[in-house]
Parts: C-alpha cells; structure tokens; sequence
C-alpha cells in the first residue's frame, strides 16, 4: 500500500529540484539573448563608424587634389562631424608624413620626391597623400560609462587622378 500511495505524485523535494534545473536552463537562455543582442548593437555601431569614415574619405576624393592640403589639414588633425553614433562621437582626419606613412607601411616612401623619406611634417608638396580618417564614440550598447571610448581608424591615400578624355 505504502508503494502504491508513493507512486501517485512528486515530493516537494523532486518539484524544487526540477524547477531549480528549469530556472537555471532560463537563466542560461536569457543571458544568452541579452550578449546576443549586445553584439549585434555593437557590429551596428562598426558599420555605421565605417560608413562615416569611408564617406569621409569619398568627399576628400571629390575635393580638387590641389585643394586637397588647404582644405582638410590641421596639424592635430582636422575634425569633423560624425552623425549617428550619439552626441559625443567625433571624427578627424590626420595627413602621414613620410616618417609616419613609413612607419605603417613598413617601408620608407619619399613622397615630395625630394631625395629623402625622413620628412616629419606632411606637406602640400606630396604626389599623393596618404590620410588616416578615425572615428571615435561611446558605445550605446550595456557597457558602462566608463568603459574607453571606440574608435575605427580607416588608412587609405588620395590621388591626383588624370582627367578623362
């Protein structure tokens, strides 16, 4: 009879254990979604960056080459607007010297075809310029405020590109 009676229901012990395993396989589950969802804000947030820097990029290559100089240097880089990535985002745009372009080229480059490689300064003089344009933000994804801020760095150059006939 004491048989019959046992196999006609759970205990309370078997009850908590069963739902301390499905609140843990939940639990597993939700932070599972929320990193998810955390990486899929911060891969927006690359693209959108990267957009703003190849765009960056674009409206410097449209710019007359002989304009190029004058109009986007400043010796700490020239800043510039950067929409969509929150108020403190911000982007600027830095000119290599030979020194610098050397350094991350891996070779020296004389680009004012003076005879020397070693020029610490970029100058108007270059054949071609070559141009980091970084783009720095606060993430909006769930990290805290005092997390550094991001930053993308896109390096490319910018050519006197013949006219067409």
């Amino acid at each position: 009879m004491r048989l019959l009676a046992r196999s006609r229901g759970l205990s309370l012990l078997e009850v908590a254990v069963a739902v301390s395993v499905m609140s843990v396989a939940f639990m597993s589950l939700f932070a599972s979604l929320t990193s998810s969802s955390a990486v899929s804000a911060a891969s927006s947030e690359d693209v959108l960056a990267l957009q703003c820097a190849q765009n960056q990029l674009e409206t410097m290559k449209t710019t007359a080459f002989a304009s190029v100089f004058s109009t986007y240097y400043a010796p700490a880089g020239k800043s510039f607007a950067v929409s969509g990535l929150g108020p403190h985002a911000s982007g600027k745009i830095t000119f290599l010297s030979e020194q610098s372009y050397g350094t991350i080229s891996g070779k020296a480059v004389d680009l004012d075809f003076d005879g020397s490689a070693a020029g610490a300064t970029p100058n108007a003089s270059y054949a071609y310029f070559p141009v980091q344009v970084t783009i720095t933000w606060r993430s909006r994804s769930n990290r805290p405020a005092t997390s550094p801020p991001r930053t993308l760095t896109l390096t490319s150059a910018i050519f006197d590109t013949p006219a067409h006939p």
